[in-house]
């Protein structure tokens, strides 16, 4: 990724929570704002930011509506969309190496 005193580095990037959601959420295809909101329930200042940074860093391109001018959406370009082998592999990485998930109650009692 490119890099400069606007730019954020990948790990900057891609350490934020906010960022992987949105990046899965857009992986599935183009989103309008309200939809990114609803979907993530994240306050719209966080969101608003997050898009901004995206963008501003090639990986997200914003789309103005035709129709309705405050219905702007949100896709991600081939540099957004080449960040889904890293995500896949954080994934991966998190099932693999995560703790097992602790006995149910009914669990225990089975012995």
């Amino acid at each position: 990724m490119r890099c400069s005193t606007t730019k954020v580095t990948v790990f900057d990037l891609l350490g934020d929570p906010w960022v992987l959601a949105l990046l899965g959420v857009l992986r599935t295809g183009e989103k309008r704002f309200t939809d990114l909101q609803r979907d993530l329930q994240i306050n719209p200042i966080t969101l608003s930011n997050r898009l901004k940074t995206l963008e501003e860093n090639g990986l997200l391109q914003r789309l103005a509506g035709t129709v309705n001018k405050q219905a702007v959406a949100y896709r991600l370009t081939e540099l957004g969309q080449g960040t889904f082998p890293v995500l896949d592999a954080m994934a991966n990485f998190g099932v693999r190496f995560s703790p097992p998930a602790p006995l149910t109650a009914e669990e225990t009692a089975k012995g």
